[in-house]
């Protein structure tokens, strides 16, 4: 360390100096070691889904035991509060994980995603889509399919199975260019039959409209085929947002569907031609519609 070194050595406390020199190398090397040591743990505990293991039989006989004991306890209170929404992301358009503290029940085995959300696979094509749990070893792993042929309601294990073992979680996500809708089987016609077919209710904003000086304007519905759609129906709201209207043929205006878009007509010289709904900065009402897909 050169002559400075022993220089400062020898101007009093040598050994308070010394030990002072020491402690700063301790707490440098404690430092490097914690960085590793993160960088090793961030390695090793990633999300999964892995294998709920029952107690080795009897009494409980060790902390393992115990733990198992209360993980599936936990998982039985999970279910029986209907507490089984796997998915992440109900509140947006955006891509579902498996959200972390899940149990999943699958081929009359508990799993439990742990470690954090739990990514699923594939790229499906917009339209109707399903969730796809596959065993492999003590871990679940999951897909996006859009295809649920071959699967049917499994007396036993209380879900869609397929004949090789795979599992479709109980939703049904809707994909178009904005993203995922997502429905659980309870909006389904039929919630023993994953395939069957769900009713959705929607309500959108129609945005700024100046009625009187603009007689269409189109809301985009979101979904891949207009067909899906039963009824349409509109409310429109005047300028002082004092009075509610139906769009229809007796307030002077109708409704179509065109493509991707819901068009709003009002019919010249009728009741939304007019100063009273030519606000251009309001939100002119909303439309509420019906689909089945």
């Amino acid at each position: 360390m050169g002559l400075g070194f022993f220089t400062y050595l020898s101007g009093g406390k040598i050994m308070k100096k010394i030990f002072i020199f020491i402690l700063l190398i301790l707490i440098i090397s404690n430092l490097i070691f914690c960085d590793l040591f993160k960088e090793q743990r961030e390695v090793v505990f990633m999300a999964s889904c892995d294998l709920v293991t029952g107690p080795t039989g009897g009494a409980p006989v060790n902390v393992d035991d115990y733990n198992s004991q209360n993980n599936i306890l936990q998982a039985l209170l999970y279910n029986l509060m209907q507490n089984t929404k796997h998915l992440t992301e109900w509140d947006t358009f955006n891509e579902p994980d498996m959200a972390e503290g899940v149990y999943v029940q699958h081929g009359g085995a508990l799993f439990l995603v742990k470690d954090g959300d739990v990514g699923i696979g594939g790229a499906p094509a917009n339209g109707r889509v399903y969730v796809k749990a596959t065993r492999a070893g003590d871990a679940l792993t999951f897909s996006f399919v859009n295809s649920a042929a071959g699967y049917s309601w499994n007396n036993v294990y209380c879900g869609f199975y397929h004949a090789d073992g795979t599992q479709l979680l109980p939703y049904v996500l809707y994909k178009t260019a904005s993203g995922y809708e997502k429905y659980t089987l309870t909006n389904s016609e039929d919630k023993y039959d994953i395939t069957g077919l769900i009713v959705i209710h929607k309500t959108v904003n129609i945005g700024i409209w100046d009625m009187d000086t603009t007689p269409q304007k189109s809301v985009t519905h979101g979904f891949a085929d207009e067909s899906l759609i039963r009824h349409i129906n509109a409310i429109i709201i005047n300028d002082a947002g004092t009075e509610y209207w139906e769009l229809s043929g007796s307030t002077g205006g109708y409704i179509a569907i065109s493509g991707a878009n819901i068009v709003l007509t009002r019919e010249t010289g009728g009741l939304f031609d007019s100063l009273s709904f030519n606000d251009a900065a309001m939100n002119r009402g909303y439309v509420h519609y019906i689909a089945r897909i």
